[in-house]
């Protein structure tokens, strides 16, 4: 028996990250390393294409005799042998559906640890960190509801991450850890899915109306582009930086603010940019890794067979800003 909301591993209780996991995708493990031991989101639009990198990364960690678990809120077409899914069926009540991912998020590290006690590697899959986010957000309406704004610090009100939300997190992202050998020398690794609200197509126009609600110095911008006869398009008003006005940009603006506060509380984040068409289209601004930072530590969570391609960062952030492409230099 082993407790599902157990307390997260004490300073006393770790030891230093030193071993990477490989996820099997080489851009991945060069830009955005993971290490035995830690937690690291993955965020993209596409949820169905999150789930195939981490299939790749339970496939490959399955190979090197790491115990996986997938805590899922839907049904995996395609399972795989050797992982123990914890699946979540579909419900119509958000809050109950909301409440019950999060058990089920906390009962697969729950497996995991009790593995890692025993001197053995494992692997947290969380499918969605999403729910943990809803649960947090239909708790608030309720005590909101029920005993006024004087029950609910401000910024879970205004959308910010308040210190009690940071907390609850906290419960599930900091139970990675690489134990030291008197807790039985084992780890937990977690990897969370985030997933992001598409953007509206770059093509989609807008008109002054949309605008109403906006403050005065973005109205007198729209009227100078509206005069200028310049079509108020997705694609326009992202490139001076003007807030598209609808539903779907405004719930990916508090996505990405979420974002933020969450990925201040990981290990690193692995990005993927629905703009990029390569394969992985993973972003090496956003995709970074904490581990290893540091001179008075010997922490690592890359593969020494990959560090010989550290520069690949900034080959591939100049090659995506294009700076000299156009130009030839006369003498090497």
């Amino acid at each position: 028996e082993y407790p599902i909301f157990a307390p997260i591993p004490k300073v006393s209780e770790i030891a230093l990250i030193n071993e990477p996991l490989l996820t099997g995708v080489t851009m991945m493990d060069v830009l955005a390393p993971m290490g035995k031991g830690q937690n690291m989101l993955i965020v993209g639009s596409d949820h169905q294409q999150l789930q195939g990198y981490t299939r790749s990364l339970l496939k490959t960690q399955l190979e090197a005799g790491t115990i996986c678990v997938y805590a899922s809120t839907s049904t995996l077409e395609n399972r795989q042998s050797g992982v123990e899914y914890l699946s979540t069926a579909p419900c119509n009540d958000e809050v109950s559906h909301a409440a019950e991912a999060v058990v089920k998020a906390a009962e697969a590290c729950a497996l995991a640890e009790k593995c890692a006690l025993q001197g053995k590697d494992a692997l947290v899959v969380v499918d969605t960190v999403d729910s943990h986010k809803n649960l947090w957000d239909c708790t608030t309406r309720v005590l909101l509801e029920e005993f006024g704004t004087e029950a609910v610090v401000q910024g879970d009100i205004n959308g910010a991450a308040s210190s009690e939300m940071r907390a609850f997190f906290s419960t599930l992202v900091q139970r990675a850890g690489h134990f030291n050998s008197k807790k039985g020398g084992g780890s937990v690794s977690i990897l969370l899915i985030a997933t992001l609200p598409e953007t509206d197509s770059e093509d989609t126009e807008f008109t002054i109306d949309d605008f109403s609600d906006a403050n005065e110095k973005i109205r007198e911008r729209i009227q100078l582009l509206s005069d200028k006869m310049i079509p108020l398009t997705a694609s326009t008003l992202r490139k001076i930086q003007i807030p598209v006005p609808s539903v779907s940009e405004g719930k990916r603006r508090l996505a990405l603010q979420h974002l933020e506060d969450l990925h201040s509380m990981t290990d690193g984040m692995i990005w993927l940019d629905e703009e990029r068409h390569y394969d992985p289209p993973l972003d090496p601004q956003r995709s970074v890794t904490r581990i290893g930072i540091g001179a008075d530590t010997k922490s690592r969570a890359d593969a020494p067979a990959l560090r010989k391609m550290e520069g690949l960062r900034l080959a591939l952030s100049q090659a995506e800003s294009m700076q000299g492409a156009e130009e030839t230099p006369a003498t090497m």
